[in-house]
């Protein structure tokens, strides 16, 4: 190979900007490139990724919601399958839903895309007295509503079995093209903190209906940044 042309090639190379695996170990979140930042709000341990499967009749198709019939299998993708009765055609359909925990590196992540962006931070929405979550999808208009009682039952459940219930829903119907659940939980339970690290993970259960329920498993041990959880 000739000495120019390898030249050109190990400059071209060196250009090519350099993808932290884990940002928010890596670098202050004020040097995360945008990539990273996207990074921290898609694959991350603050955010997981979770599929279910509803059926749908034309008349649910309707109203916008189903039965949920399956629930907690991971991944993303479509899948139909259809039943022919007298008056109704029945279809199963797999939606994801993504979970995020809104903990101190997600709030970076949203400021730092901000300040790339030339646009105003959005608030940091840190409130010391209150675990939060999203949850948005696809499939979210189909699995509740703001009307729906029994996702007033969500809750937390430590790897030692304590429940932790909802405090406050929010169903934000205005999120972008998809709705949004916000999803409080208390910070603080009996004067002592809600978790800690040697909880070792923590399942955020979703109720869907009577007796379905969505779960998301964080693990906080991968929280850890410089010795402290970042929650």
């Amino acid at each position: 190979m000739k000495k120019g042309l390898l030249a050109a090639l190990v400059v071209g190379v060196l250009a090519v900007p350099v993808l932290a695996k884990k940002p928010w170990l890596e670098k202050p979140a004020s040097q995360w490139s945008e990539a990273e930042a996207n990074k921290v709000l898609t694959d991350s341990p603050w955010v997981k990724k979770e599929t279910v499967g509803v059926f749908l009749d034309s008349k649910a198709r309707q109203k916008n919601y189903g039965d949920l019939v399956r629930a907690g299998s991971r991944g993303a993708g479509t899948a139909y399958g259809a039943s022919t009765s007298e008056d109704q055609q029945v279809q199963q359909k797999l939606f994801w839903i993504q979970f995020t925990w809104v903990a101190q590196p997600v709030r970076a992540a949203y400021q730092r895309l901000a300040q790339l962006e030339g646009r105003p931070a959005p608030p940091q929405q840190a409130d010391p007295g209150v675990i939060q979550f999203f949850a948005r999808g696809e499939g979210l208009p189909f699995l509740t509503n703001r009307d729906d009682p029994h996702i007033r039952k969500t809750h937390l459940k430590t790897k030692t079995g304590a429940t932790v219930p909802v405090q406050a829903v929010l169903y934000d119907e205005n999120f972008e093209r998809n709705p949004m659940l916000v999803l409080l939980f208390p910070s603080r339970v009996d004067g002592e903190p809600t978790l800690s690290a040697d909880d070792k993970q923590v399942q955020l259960v979703l109720q869907l209906g009577e007796d379905k329920q969505l779960k998301a498993t964080f693990k906080l041990k991968d929280m850890v940044i410089d010795g402290e959880l970042a929650l």
